[in-house]
C-alpha cells in the first residue's frame, strides 16, 4: 500500500492482491550514459516503458493505449489563432493601449 493509505479493512483484494479499481504497475530501469539509471513504468496495456501513466473510465495505460490527446491535437485553427495571440500578447510593450515593438523586432515583421 502507499505511504499514507488507509484501506478499509472490510475491503476485499482482488486476484492480482490489490484493491478494486487498482492496478499493479511495474517498474523498469535503463542505464544512464554518465551513471546511475532512470527508472520507467510498465503499461500494463501494451508493455511498453513510459514516464507517465493515465487512469480513467476505470482503465490505467499510456498515452497510447487510452488514446489520450493533448490540448493542441484537439484544438481547431480558429484555436490555435487565439493561442498564438495569448502567447505573443505578454511580450508586447503597451503604452496607453496601444502596442509597441519590442527593442530589435522589425517594423517588417
Amino acid at each position: 500500500m502507499p505511504q499514507g493509505v488507509e484501506s478499509d479493512p472490510g475491503q476485499t483484494k482482488g486476484p492480482l492482491g490489490c484493491l478494486p479499481g487498482l492496478a499493479p504497475i511495474r517498474f523498469t530501469t535503463t542505464p544512464l550514459h554518465v551513471g546511475g539509471c532512470r527508472v520507467w513504468m510498465v503499461c500494463p496495456r501494451c508493455s511498453g516503458r513510459v514516464r507517465v501513466m493515465f487512469a480513467g473510465r476505470g482503465k490505467i495505460g499510456c498515452r497510447r493505449c487510452l488514446r489520450v490527446r493533448y490540448r493542441s491535437q484537439c484544438a481547431d485553427a480558429n484555436d490555435r489563432a487565439h493561442l498564438a495571440i495569448a502567447k505573443i500578447e505578454p511580450r508586447l510593450i503597451t503604452r496607453r493601449g496601444r502596442f509597441y515593438k519590442p527593442k530589435g523586432m522589425l517594423w517588417r515583421t
